[in-house]
């Protein structure tokens, strides 16, 4: 049975997943529109970039880095797919930058399975 626990602290989410879980059947979790982006830029001026996220092992996963990512001032959208282990994430580079999402992800608490492992693709936006 899988098992997680969600709690939401200063835009972290924890996730108590265990290694030797299965994963979830295809999932995504999408998040549109996050209330910290600036209200006046527009989708055409945000910068974007592709996460790569190694970890993530269930649905609860997924939310975790959604909640993670949106939690981040300056993010506009993220879109994680727990298949591909990937986040698309659109941003206001003013606010923020790929190093930071990377750094809040592996700074999230995982219980005792390890910390996501990150990668980036800047899209050239």
């Amino acid at each position: 049975m899988i098992r997680a626990a969600y709690i939401l602290v200063a835009g972290l989410s924890v996730c108590g997943c265990q290694a030797d879980q299965t994963p979830a059947e295809s999932s995504s979790t999408s998040a549109s529109e996050s209330s910290n982006a600036t209200a006046t830029a527009n989708q055409s001026e945000l910068s974007a970039t592709v996460l790569y996220i190694e970890g993530m092992v269930c649905q609860g996963c997924a939310e975790a880095v959604t909640g993670c990512l949106t939690g981040i001032e300056g993010v506009a959208r993220a879109e994680v797919s727990l298949d591909e282990g990937s986040a698309h994430v659109r941003y206001d580079a003013s606010k923020t930058s790929p190093g930071d999402m990377i750094a809040a992800l592996q700074a999230v608490d995982r219980g005792e399975a390890p910390s996501f492992q990150v990668t980036v693709s800047d899209l050239g936006e």
